[in-house]
């Protein structure tokens, strides 16, 4: 039987000593007693405002283990967590989170041989993210000679990779000044041990880009500490050198690396405006905005306009620049991309002899122009990166929505762009968009009735552009303009439609699986559904999110082993109830009142 190390009383443990207290001071770690049914120890704590130093230790083994780390459940909490030997630490999150501590969770944190190295805990770097860091107990359980022997063979497999994940950066700049070492070390650590082919990061400068009025940051009033952060930090980020940095590291830990862009992310509305989303470029050139139907110009540019084609161009080249493996366009955040703008109209004139703008985005001659149009952005951005890099191959991935309908209905033909090899890879997120219309709006003839089209948009009760989804794995077929269900009957036709389109081009195709945060036996259920649907390969939208909750990532990182999935797909993660906490016994009343 392997040999187990449990280290429970993490006050005796870690130090210096100087930097834990019973007391819950600011600028140390408070200690805890505590005690479940059959483990006493003490826990470290830093509550939201605290900012102590790190803390270490050295548990003196040699060799190969299997680290399982225990958590409280706790709301909000965010533990940092590393080795001496890492560059960058890994930060670890509830499954389930409440505001009293009544349960601790255990998950398997990672394989390590540990030979003189020390267990660090930090709270550094989280000033725009602030929240409690807790730690209960640390489990070494020792690998035999087979087990080592089986990992190392584990990591040279290439047949299970089928993971695409998604950073979003953004939540990283929320957090702290981004040129303290290790910092974008954290953006890759997560990923050692798991089945991820491609890293997506995204690039965040398009949005992030905005001052405050005025200029003075200090007098200004941020409805979220992480704002704050970021106009403090922004002029230090050097986002040119922290993607050709994450590629580097990606690469040295084996991934495939893409750099993506919100294709609409022109900046964000009130209440967020002011802080950083007012995109300058966007301000400035009010001219080349999506027109709606009626007139009204949108607030987001419209890719009819070739200047708009060649600053998205340009954003897009800068990011391959940093050595990446493909540049990805996510479709599924923002829209539209592509109205009623003179550019569409005119081609449309002259095309049929007469104006789009009674017809509904989903009538075939308007939505064949539209997708025309995203597809010469295509061609302009394929010959662009062949030039500026005709020694490599820079991939075009493209996030797509729900369905190959949902994708087309906003002007991308996902079909005909893989046909001409205009992409290498789709990405199918559980969201679909639709221009809804009330009674009587559309007439029999298929055109819409102007009249009734505007008191409908302006009546209080409607709203005239539908989003569905984000957090389901199954999108039920929903009416085109003239209530006709479109779309996969079910999850089998929705994954068949999909793959159709890889077997007949080539080009991978991978299924994102929502919602973040699930319980790790959900997601397993949902991965095998999606396999038996005909799925193969995964993706994982706003990972960041999901890798610090180590109870479902340890599920998550394993998608690509069907077997295993089906064989046993279980986590190791455990829960605990606390019978005494603080010197008071709460197994069966806690000290908590209100609500």
């Amino acid at each position: 039987m392997a040999r187990e190390h449990l280290y429970s009383d993490l006050g005796a443990c870690f130090g210096p000593a100087g930097n834990l207290s019973a007391r819950g001071d600011k600028d140390v770690w408070r200690v805890i007693p505590y005690r479940t049914g059959e483990i006493r120890g003490t826990l470290l704590s830093s509550l939201t405002e605290g900012v102590p130093r790190d803390i270490s230790f050295n548990p003196g083994l040699t060799g190969w283990y299997r680290i399982y780390v225990c958590i409280p459940a706790f709301s909000n909490l965010l533990a940092k967590i590393r080795l001496s030997s890492d560059t960058g630490f890994f930060q670890l999150s509830p499954l389930r989170g409440n505001w009293i501590c009544g349960e601790l969770e255990e998950s398997f944190w990672r394989y390590a041989k540990m030979d003189g190295q020390s267990v660090v805990v930090s709270k550094a770097n989280l000033a725009g993210m602030p929240g409690p860091a807790m730690l209960a107990w640390l489990r070494f359980v020792e690998m035999t000679d087979e087990e080592v022997a089986a990992l190392a063979a584990e990591r040279a497999r290439t047949d299970t990779r089928c993971l695409y994940v998604c950073d979003d950066t953004h939540n990283h700049l929320c957090r702290g000044d981004p040129t303290v070492p290790g910092f974008w070390d954290e953006v890759t650590v997560p990923y050692e041990d798991s089945d991820a082919e491609w890293l997506s990061v995204e690039r965040v400068s398009s949005f992030v880009s905005g001052g405050v009025p005025g200029g003075d940051i200090a007098a200004h009033a941020f409805g979220r500490s992480g704002d704050r952060c970021i106009q403090e930090h922004r002029h230090l980020f050097d986002e040119p050198a922290a993607h050709a940095q994450i590629v580097r590291q990606g690469h040295a830990r084996g991934l495939k690396v893409s750099l993506s862009l919100r294709m609409g992310a022109w900046g964000i509305g009130f209440p967020f405006d002011q802080c950083y989303f007012d995109y300058p470029f966007f301000q400035a050139h009010p001219e080349w905005r999506c027109v709606m139907r009626d007139g009204v110009p949108a607030p987001a540019f419209s890719y009819a306009f070739p200047e708009v084609r060649d600053h998205i161009v340009g954003m897009l080249l800068e990011m391959a620049d940093s050595g990446c493996d493909a540049v990805t366009l996510i479709a599924h955040r923002g829209v539209p991309y592509v109205l009623f703008e003179e550019p569409v109209r005119a081609r449309f004139r002259e095309r049929y002899g007469e104006d789009p703008c009674d017809l509904p985005l989903d009538d075939p001659r308007l939505n064949a122009l539209h997708c025309e149009i995203m597809a010469e952005f295509f061609r302009t951005l394929r010959k662009a990166l062949d030039k500026a890099h005709p020694d490599r191959h820079v991939g075009i991935h493209l996030r797509t929505f729900y369905s190959v309908y949902d994708t087309k209905y906003v002007g991308l033909d996902a079909r005909a762009l893989a046909q001409e090899g205009l992409v290498d890879a789709l990405v199918c997120y559980p969201r679909r968009y639709r221009e809804p219309f009330g009674e009587g709006c559309v007439k029999p003839d298929g055109r819409i009735d102007m009249a009734r089209y505007r008191a409908f948009v302006n009546d209080p009760g409607t709203q005239a552009f539908l989003c569905v989804g984000d957090n389901g794995r199954e999108l039920p077929p929903h009416p085109d303009s003239r209530g006709v269900p479109q779309g996969p009957a079910d999850l089998a036709a929705h994954v068949g439609e999909w793959v159709d389109i890889e077997r007949e081009t080539g080009v991978r195709v991978y299924f994102d699986i929502m919602p973040r945060v699930q319980p790790p036996e959900d997601l397993r259920r949902q991965a095998l559904a999606f396999y038996d649907a005909g799925a193969r390969r995964f993706a994982l939208w706003d990972c960041i999110v999901r890798v610090n909750v180590r109870a479902m990532w340890d599920v998550a990182r394993r998608l690509g082993h069907e077997d295993w999935l089906r064989r046993d797909g279980a986590a190791a993660y455990r829960t605990f109830r606390v019978h005494e906490l603080n010197g008071d016994d709460v197994s069966r009343y806690l000290p908590i009142w209100g609500g």
